[in-house]
């Protein structure tokens, strides 16, 4: 609903025809009204059509739309439940977690504004995941990771990805669960990290989709910190040995 002019739109997300599409029932509602991605646009919960269900504001619009442009009540849990609670049980420590604004400045995760960066190595800030609508990416001191939805890698250039880790698996393929807590094990990886160092390999022709500007590759990361029992943890075309 739009509270100046009390206009009221439905978004029906209908699988069939928004295949393929990285879009949601809240992308349309903003259609609906004109495209105005402003506060004036109030949203209620999405409902999952026939078991009658809640749907939780997914990851996606969690970082595309301010929580004050939805109506007290709507849930936000996957954030929270399955990334910041999953690190903190595994052994992050919560003081050392911060949340920032798209402008950079420090905002509590309950705020009605939009989170776009939690970082998670307190003020030292060489550790954080970036959330950017169409791709995120964790950073590392100066190595980023990014994880760009397969629907919009075809405007990706090479300048783009130049010096940076791409992941080639398919993220829509995943639940949202899955996507956080693929990035939050990543993140683990990294923690207390001292040194980084990075092999970019070429792959078969047909290893991975091809898109038209840039050419996938093979990476691998070698991270030394205080552990003294190395691990290898491979997520599709990145290889992390920590």
């Amino acid at each position: 609903m739009d509270i100046r002019t009390g206009e009221v739109y439905v978004g029906v997300k209908n699988t069939r025809v928004y295949k393929g599409n990285a879009t949601c029932a809240e992308d349309i509602v903003f259609r609906g009204l004109g495209g105005n991605t402003n506060a004036n646009i109030i949203m209620t919960p999405a409902i999952r059509p026939g078991k009658n269900e809640v749907i939780p504001v997914c990851t996606r619009c969690q970082t595309k739309y301010p929580r004050n442009q939805f109506v007290k009540g709507t849930t936000f849990q996957e954030i929270r439940a399955y990334m910041v609670d999953y690190l903190i049980s595994n052994s992050m420590d919560n003081k050392l977690i911060k949340y920032l604004s798209e402008d950079g400045d420090e905002i509590q995760f309950n705020t009605s504004e939009k989170i776009g960066t939690i970082v998670f190595d307190g003020d030292d800030e060489n550790l954080f995941i970036n959330f950017y609508g169409i791709h995120t990416s964790i950073f590392v001191d100066d190595t980023e990771i990014m994880f760009i939805d397969e629907n919009s890698k075809g405007i990706y250039t090479s300048g783009d990805v130049y010096n940076n880790v791409v992941y080639e698996g398919n993220l829509r393929d995943m639940s949202h669960e899955e996507m956080l807590k693929m990035f939050s094990d990543i993140i683990l990886c990294f923690y207390d990290a001292e040194d980084i160092s990075i092999f970019q390999l070429d792959v078969p022709e047909n290893a991975y989709k091809k898109y038209n500007y840039y050419e996938p590759h093979r990476f691998i990361i070698e991270v030394k910190n205080s552990n003294e029992i190395q691990k290898e943890s491979i997520y599709e075309n990145i290889t992390i040995k920590h």
